[in-house]
């Protein structure tokens, strides 16, 4: 006997969003468009071609305190409001978003 699966926790209004967004040298906040409505959080992803280390966190994110994300890695960030901030060693490196 099947079961039916309740899905209540699922905006019915749910879209994907994603974006990206070159980071350099100084510190930026990722533009992100979030709020309360997201379910689960953020997916970051450093683009395979980068050639350097981007590192994201909060407002104090540095190169030598954050998290790294080397060339294709990525991390899931369980946040609804937070701005992250990212910071790479060297400029024009790229980082990928989506909203989930």
């Amino acid at each position: 006997m099947a079961l039916p699966v309740q899905l209540a926790s699922v905006p019915s209004q749910s879209v994907l969003k994603t974006g990206q967004q070159t980071i350099g040298g100084s510190k930026v906040a990722l533009v992100l468009p979030l709020n309360d409505s997201v379910v689960r959080g953020v997916v970051l992803k450093a683009f395979g071609t980068n050639s350097d280390t981007i590192y994201v966190g909060d407002s104090g994110v540095t190169t030598g305190v954050g998290f790294p994300l080397t060339a294709g890695e990525s991390v899931v960030l369980p946040l609804n409001s937070m701005t992250i901030y990212a910071i790479a060693d060297a400029a024009s490196q790229k980082l990928a978003w989506a909203i989930i």
